[in-house]
């Protein structure tokens, strides 16, 4: 869904599979295998590792008490700081939703729980980092490309708050700012960079595209959508029966007395 949401201000290609099985369509993401999910280089693969060390922090049980001394910090906080990033820690929700006449199910990652005070309720949140903002430009791309797959991300799954720890090119937070989720909108519109109504209407489209197309009830045929960034273009190529292609498969489930 956030590919489809993306679509209007997507640069990257995309491949995904489906297929219709008793009534509901089952959507795959066809992952690059040349493509390193942490960074084409080295320096991409070291901000990653940044983001994962902030989550790894940030959601340590137990605080800093602000003391220069690091030997002085409580044993849960250092063991956070101190210890290796572990990129399989992960939580995932599933999440049921609905665009328009299409109803959805999918699963998403969830980085942690937060709340404003002490007396209002958890709720989801969403954690990111940044290089500190030392210009308008960085400013407007900010606004442009992460905080337009920031809020797809977070909306489509109901995430209301997301943190996001400023750092600097060495890596040492700076500045963490709290956002929440529907104000993201507002602060792309004065210069026009993204519309979220218009993402809304876009997966629309795509899904009744899909509706449409895959139309074949068989968990061993799948259909083949592709989004080209060059001709902005999504296309949905089959039937295609390809043992090698098929993702959905039947289990057989028994309850013990």
């Amino acid at each position: 869904m956030t590919k489809f949401f993306a679509c209007p201000y997507a640069s990257d290609h995309w491949e995904l599979g489906a297929t219709l099985y008793n009534g509901t369509i089952y959507i795959v993401e066809h992952e690059d295998p040349n493509r390193n999910k942490f960074g084409d280089n080295e320096e991409q693969q070291r901000f990653t590792y940044y983001g994962y060390k902030f989550e790894q922090i940030a959601t340590s049980d137990q605080e800093p008490n602000g003391s220069m001394e690091r030997d002085q910090e409580p044993n849960g906080f250092m063991e956070r700081d101190q210890g290796q990033v572990n990129t399989n820690v992960q939580f995932c929700s599933v999440f049921s939703t609905k665009l328009n006449q299409h109803r959805i199910v999918m699963g998403g990652e969830v980085d942690c729980l937060y709340r404003k005070r002490k007396e209002d309720k958890y709720s989801y949140c969403e954690l990111k980092t940044n290089r500190v903002i030392v210009s308008d430009r960085q400013q407007r791309n900010l606004i442009k490309y992460k905080l337009l797959k920031t809020w797809i991300q977070s909306f489509l799954i109901g995430v209301k708050h997301v943190i996001f720890g400023y750092r600097d090119d060495q890596g040492l937070l700076q500045q963490i700012q709290v956002y929440e989720t529907s104000e993201l909108p507002r602060l792309a519109r004065p210069e026009k960079l993204w519309d979220p109504f218009v993402c809304m209407s876009f997966a629309d489209q795509i899904l009744k595209m899909i509706k449409e197309t895959v139309t074949i009830d068989d968990r061993e045929t799948v259909y083949v959508i592709r989004y080209d960034a060059r001709s902005r273009l999504v296309t949905i190529e089959g039937p295609h029966r390809q043992p090698d292609m098929v993702f959905v498969y039947e289990f057989e489930y028994t309850a013990e007395g």
